[in-house]
């Protein structure tokens, strides 16, 4: 994670970003269990909180994911519930 602002800033106000990875282990629709890696990217600003987008990586992708492609990701603008969201396709 990389913080973005003036040194000695009030850390409320200064923004960040990150990358790292994210495996998921699961089912999809009725296929055989599996499991698949995203790449994942993020911001966080006063402006517009928490934004973050993932992207699968098809090359890691075992059982019922193989073949998949997908994308997701959320903008969480309060500390409540955020709806996150997920497409997988062939």
């Amino acid at each position: 994670m990389v913080y973005h602002g003036p040194e000695g800033g009030d850390a409320h106000a200064m923004g960040a970003s990150y990358s790292g990875l994210m495996i998921f282990k699961g089912t999809f629709d009725d296929r055989p269990e599996g499991e698949i890696t995203f790449m994942t990217t993020g911001t966080h600003s006063k402006e517009k909180g928490a934004v973050a987008e993932w992207k699968a990586d098809p090359d890691t992708a075992t059982g019922g994911f193989k073949g998949l492609k997908g994308i997701g990701g959320y903008a969480a603008t309060t500390m409540g519930p955020t709806p996150c969201t997920l497409q997988l396709s062939e």
